[in-house]
């Protein structure tokens, strides 16, 4: 059965402490073989949220479906483990992965124009940067 395709996906992913290597491991009940792991608790919600995403890119790209997300209360802790729910942005994954590239044109004045090229500005990276900063856009998405 095809994925439906969402922009959007939220999945509990439960983290483990382990004492011995140190790390916090994840991983999450409704996807099989989505696990990772981070040496902090904000690098293993990173890593969950890559995790999350790619796992999901790849049944998207698959035609697999996906499982519903488990309730919270039906999904079984140890000890001082606990759940975060991650959510999965796709539409910047699929575009981060696809990597393509659009040609725009552009109006400015010509002394802004003139100015740009003599300093050896390159208009597409500046406006590429200015867009992410605008629209709040965090990851590498070049």
């Amino acid at each position: 059965m095809k994925t439906k395709v969402r922009d959007s996906y939220v999945y509990p992913a439960v983290f483990q402490y382990d004492e011995e290597e140190k790390v916090y491991n994840v991983f999450f009940t409704d996807i099989k073989g989505a696990n990772t792991f981070g040496y902090s608790i904000k690098e293993a919600m990173e890593n969950a949220k890559e995790c999350l995403e790619l796992n999901i890119y790849v049944k998207e790209d698959r035609n697999l479906s996906l499982n519903s997300p488990s309730d919270r209360k039906d999904i079984l802790l140890e000890n001082d483990d606990f759940i975060q729910y991650i959510e999965a942005d796709m539409y910047i994954i699929r575009s981060e992965i696809e990597n393509k590239k659009i040609k725009k044109n552009l109006t400015m004045p010509k002394w802004l124009s003139d100015l740009a090229k003599k300093q050896n500005i390159n208009l597409s990276s500046l406006l590429v940067k200015a867009l992410k900063k605008e629209l709040k856009i965090t990851r590498h998405l070049d």
